[in-house]
């Protein structure tokens, strides 16, 4: 969380920092209140969320990410809980914010998926979960064009907050004894 605050205070006077961080952690349109929780239930529940749309939207990549056996936790963790920073150059952080403040949290599953899909070839490419992850790391931070990355990610259609609710709702419900 201290990235976020961090990246914040660079833009604004403590107070309104204070209440834009108030905001990101305490509305439903932003991050999930349970997303710093000591559990990170949160956290699991929206790479759950992005395991599920890979899956439908991009089969390929997630046959071979779960070939590889890669959790999205290993990559994703980043993307969620530092919304995007740390992940891309500046500039493309922060447009990504800009749009994250407007939209809501859909726009992380947006450039999420638009990510992987621009780099489809290249992570097919891969033989282990190392080459993976470095993978995801130089590439993040090739990202200079932002304009074409938000562009891209705004051209997935059929995709809302109804179906990551979805997603959530499947990802939170109770297990069965037998399942435990």
């Amino acid at each position: 969380m201290n990235f976020l605050t961090a990246i914040l205070l660079i833009h604004m006077g403590e107070e309104n920092a204070f209440y834009v961080l108030d905001a990101m952690l305490s509305e439903d349109k932003y991050l999930p209140e349970d997303l710093f929780d000591p559990t990170l239930n949160g956290l699991y529940c929206e790479t759950h969320v992005l395991n599920g749309l890979v899956k439908e939207r991009y089969p390929k990549i997630h046959a071979h990410l779960t070939r590889l056996d890669v959790n999205f936790v290993l990559f994703a963790t980043k993307w969620f809980m530092l919304v995007y920073l740390n992940v891309f150059p500046m500039e493309t952080s922060l447009r990504i914010w800009d749009t994250f403040f407007f939209e809501g949290y859909k726009v992380l599953f947006r450039i999420g998926l638009t990510f992987l899909h621009m780099n489809e070839a290249k992570i097919l490419a891969t033989t282990n979960i190392g080459e993976i992850l470095q993978l995801f790391n130089k590439l993040g931070k090739e990202v200079f064009d932002c304009r074409n990355l938000l562009k891209n990610s705004f051209q997935i259609r059929r995709f809302g907050r109804k179906k990551i609710q979805l997603l959530r709702k499947e990802h939170n419900k109770p297990k069965s004894p037998a399942a435990i």
